[in-house]
């Protein structure tokens, strides 16, 4: 059962798929293991608890099978209550409840298994100041919680038993107790004033002895409409009620009997209880916040979440709870905590988050001057106020970006010492953009660009200006920020309409782009794609520049020649947002001559289609009517022709347009072409090392150098594969043509070249039309296995296109191998103890330049029984010893790009041993996996 269930439980959805028929046994022995007090690893059973919980969705799908798993769950808890462990009993409890509210709607008798339990935990919950089992008391207290917070009200009638058993607890389990009351007493509060609209005469009369208890604890009935009223209050916005203060002194006793007992409670479960009060407080109006005054106390406390909970007290009552000292002190404790570098960054960031806010609702950062004393004291906050502002090289990007907005800040920075040029305030983050460390960075810069400019109110000043000009060095130096330049100039247009800094900042990089040497734009050809598509969008920039801009990239290049469809969709986007957005005639020549040149010599046919397409109504459709249709060119509607659309009068805003290529969903793919591996039939590459008269180990140093993706050289592992009908297509012709294969990995591999087929045929017998032979290259910079994703593109004789997505293709360890080409002057014997002793120089080095990995793997098969998983290996052996008590089998393989595996084989009569040798760590464990795999086979 131990394997089953370690399947099941690293991959939940593969082992169901796999052994649908399993899955009875399985919670059956997991069930067993459950109930058995013979079972003593309880490790194995919380696993098993904690797998329910978190996979309850997909294994219970069936009432009958969730009822007999609650039962026997109820009575392995009573069973095993006197001898299994606390923790794991805690977690029988945990498991149920989580069960109840997962699948509430599947139990029949929901209700029922419902008031069974909380019956069952007010009895474990009611024995306060028992010291035995207090983890189990804590975790019954915290189930009770959990099922008040998902059916708010549920307890609501015992809120007098909890008040009692929490003022009577003072072990640690205390705190737990008082969660549960805090929690239950605020849905008590929201149901009775849920009542009271509802013009119910009993809410008020519930009120009066909220507190009090005259009935059994285990006597409980579930209310009769607890279902809607929880759902009520789930759903919509907390309610208020206006009744006088006499009628919430109940409420008023509960909430102080938990302010008074505070400190038995850690910070988490203060900052928790006291949120509830908050909410409990802000619903009764006549309460006044002032009986939670005790908490801002919490305003000295170095803890991030008690300070967080005195910040959102002054931020929900303000000046009904905090006066101005206060204020003046919690303000002071911002500084401190926002300058604190003990704190995390996270924590550090919710403080300045806080604290701009209030500079931007208060607008003064200083202390108000009400008394002598306070004249005195200015200085020194305005002093660490400074100080605190001031960036720093230690700052993460979260903080600077806090504080250049704190210091930005109009009345604070034109009167600041702090005003400075932008270089010098950014420039801890301008040397992390100038030193391509990422995009956070950038991000960081310009959202600090962004918020410099709101300091002036003229927005073409002499700061603007500087911005300007900085954000062309960046975007200019560094092309691969043009995303983030792009939303940057979106961001300050949208800000400030006015400001002249986005088209400047447009027409200076499109005028560099025109002068600048073409090879310098093909590095980063697509980002330059995506600014000149951003260019066109702005009628202020000249169409013609950029049309003469795309046909010089064309006709210099190699771009058409290698066919890249995101490459040629994109310059289809920029000409289509030129035909949209500019007059046509000021383009027309340059702008057909663009599309020609897509159309007859750009080697992706979907892209010359559209260029014919949009060729023809660049030449047939007036500027009116164009507009119109490129306009809704993006509509997923389908309905009249594009004739009829055409010929109409466009004057209406919506026209259905069909979509231009449709997916088949993954499960109909599968049941139509299929990609079938063909055996025996694989192109074998020879690799030729070092020649003799070369040392060795200065071969694979040499190997090793340069290993970028520029300088490596690309090794192909190439396969053949047949590509054919699974079956007869149902929806679509059974004629498909003009078929692309992209191949797609997030391993280490180089991105593999695009298959093209002219035609595929549907057939009940095998023909060169109706499955079609084709060899897969692969080009690894890691020799470690893959998964390949198979993308199908192809159009079908009613002029359709689709894209379908075939099952993935694996590529194994041992499709890796390939032979070592030896020269005939070369004896493969001495190349082979050649390569073994330079590797295991390298081993002995033990430093962290050294390649040389050996090690070695005892398995338990004979010689005999070697005989047959040897003879795989044949095409890589170089040399074989056969003794009367042993045989040694030599075997050489190279691995692209650029390693070799070494193995040796010492087979005896009772064990075989194998010697591993190889330059690369990520070898060894495949290796090992492989060979182990021989062994099973």
């Amino acid at each position: 059962m131990a394997y089953q269930w370690n399947d099941f439980r690293s991959a939940p959805a593969t082992y169901l798929l796999t052994r649908k028929g399993n899955l009875e046994s399985l919670i059956a022995a997991m069930t067993q293991v459950i109930c058995s007090e013979q079972e003593k690893d309880e490790q194995l059973k919380i696993l098993i608890l904690t797998t329910w919980q978190e996979t309850a969705q997909v294994l219970f799908k069936e009432s009958s099978r969730l009822e007999s798993v609650i039962s026997a769950l109820n009575e392995a808890f009573r069973q095993q209550r006197s001898t299994a462990g606390a923790f794991f009993l805690s977690q029988i409890l945990c498991t149920i409840t989580s069960l109840l509210i997962q699948m509430e709607e599947l139990l029949t008798e929901h209700q029922v298994y419902l008031v069974d339990f909380i019956v069952f935990l007010f009895e474990i919950v009611e024995k306060v100041k028992s010291e035995s089992n207090l983890l189990l008391k804590s975790m019954a207290c915290d189930c009770l919680t959990e099922l008040e917070m998902s059916y708010p009200g549920l307890l609501a009638s015992k809120v007098g038993h909890f008040y009692g058993m929490s003022q009577a607890e003072n072990s640690y389990v205390h705190q737990h107790y008082t969660m549960l009351f805090t929690t239950v007493l605020n849905n008590a509060v929201q149901l009775f004033i849920l009542q009271q609209h509802g013009n119910s005469i009993q809410a008020q009369d519930n009120l009066v002895d909220l507190l009090s208890h005259s009935d059994p604890l285990r006597s409980f009935k579930l209310p009769e409409t607890f279902k809607e009223h929880a759902q009520t209050i789930l759903t919509k916005p907390a309610l208020s009620s206006s009744l006088v203060a006499e009628r919430f002194s109940e409420v008023k006793k509960g909430v102080l009997s938990v302010i008074d007992n505070s400190y038995l409670l850690s910070p988490p479960c203060l900052s928790n209880v006291a949120h509830k009060l908050i909410s409990i407080v802000d619903s009764c109006r006549s309460l006044s916040p002032k009986v939670l005054k005790r908490l801002l106390s919490h305003s000295f406390s170095h803890d991030i979440q008690l300070f967080h909970l005195v910040l959102s007290l002054r931020g929900k009552f303000g000046g009904d709870i905090c006066d101005s000292g206060d204020n003046q002190d919690i303000h002071t404790r911002q500084l401190i905590h926002a300058g604190q570098p003990r704190l995390s960054d996270e924590q550090r960031a919710l403080v300045w988050g806080w604290l701009l806010e209030r500079l931007r609702t208060e607008g003064d950062v200083g202390r108000e001057i009400t008394s002598p004393v306070d004249e005195g004291l200015l200085s020194v906050e305005e002093d660490l106020s400074q100080r605190i502002v001031t960036p720093t090289v230690f700052d993460s990007l979260d903080i600077f970006l806090c504080k250049c907005k704190a210091l930005f800040r109009e009345d604070y920075y034109a009167n600041s010492i702090l005003c400075k040029p932008i270089r010098q305030i950014a420039s801890n983050v301008l040397k992390m953009v100038q030193y391509d460390m990422g995009g956070p960075p950038a991000v960081t810069l310009y959202k600090v660009l962004l918020a410099y400019l709101q300091v002036d109110s003229d927005h073409n000043s002499s700061r603007t200006k500087e911005v300007e000009k900085l954000v062309l060095d960046i975007t200019l130096a560094h092309p691969q920020l043009i995303p983030h330049t792009i939303d940057f100039i979106g961001a300050v247009h949208n800000s400030h309409p006015d400001s002249s800094l986005p088209l400047n900042v447009l027409s200076e990089i499109t005028q560099y782009l025109v002068t600048v040497e073409l090879s310098q734009i093909l590095i980063y050809l697509y980002l330059h794609l995506l600014f000149i598509r951003h260019a066109a969008t702005n009628p202020q920039i000249s169409p013609i520049v950029l049309v003469q801009l795309l046909l010089r990239i064309l006709k210099e290049s190699s771009i058409c020649e290698s066919g890249v469809w995101d490459i040629g969709n994109l310059i289809l986007d920029i000409c289509t947002t030129l035909m949209q957005l500019h007059q046509t005639e000021l383009i027309f020549n340059d702008l057909s001559t663009l599309l020609q040149l897509l159309a007859h010599r750009y080697k992706d046919l979907d892209i010359r289609d559209r260029s014919r397409f949009y060729h023809q109504l660049l030449l047939t459709v007036s500027g009116e009517k164009l507009f119109a249709i490129l306009s809704l060119a993006s509509d997923t509607a389908t309905g009249s022709s594009l004739a009829a659309i055409v010929e109409a009068r466009i004057s209406d805003n919506a026209f259905p347009s069909a979509p231009t290529v449709r997916v088949l969903r993954a499960l109909e793919s599968s049941t139509f072409l299929s990609l079938s591996r063909e055996e025996g039939n694989e192109t074998v590459n020879h690799y030729q090392p070092a020649s003799e008269g070369q040392d060795s180990d200065s071969s694979l140093q040499c190997e090793r150098a340069g290993s970028g993706e520029e300088t490596t050289r690309k090794f192909p592992i190439k396969l053949q594969y047949r590509v054919h009908y699974e079956k007869k297509p149902k929806d679509i012709s059974q004629r498909i043509f003009a078929l692309v294969l992209k191949l797609s990995t997030n391993g280490p591999y180089y991105s593999s070249p695009d298959i093209f087929l002219p035609c595929l045929c549907a057939s009940n017998r095998v023909t060169s039309e109706s499955s079609k032979m084709i060899t897969l290259s692969f080009y690894p910079k890691q020799p470690v296995p893959a998964e390949f994703n198979i993308n199908v593109t192809f159009s079908t004789d009613d002029g359709l296109s689709y894209s379908v997505a075939l099952d993935p293709i694996k590529l194994e360890f041992s499709d890796l191998f390939q032979p070592v080409c030896i020269p005939p002057s070369v004896s493969a014997s001495k190349l082979f103890e050649s390569l073994w002793t330079a590797l295991e120089a390298s081993d002995h080095k033990g430093t962290k330049d050294s390649q040389g990995v050996l090690s070695i793997q005892h398995l338990p098969k004979d010689q005999n029984e070697w005989s047959f998983n040897c003879a795989q290996l044949h095409a890589f052996e170089i040399h074989c010893e056969l003794n009367q008590d042993s045989h040694v089998h030599k075997v050489m393989i190279f691995l692209p790009p650029s390693f070799y595996l070494l193995l040796q084989f010492q087979l005896h009569e009772d064990m075989s041993s194998v010697f591993i040798a190889t330059d690369s760590w990520d070898v060894l464990p495949l290796a090992h996996r492989f060979l182990q795999q021989l062994v099973s086979n």
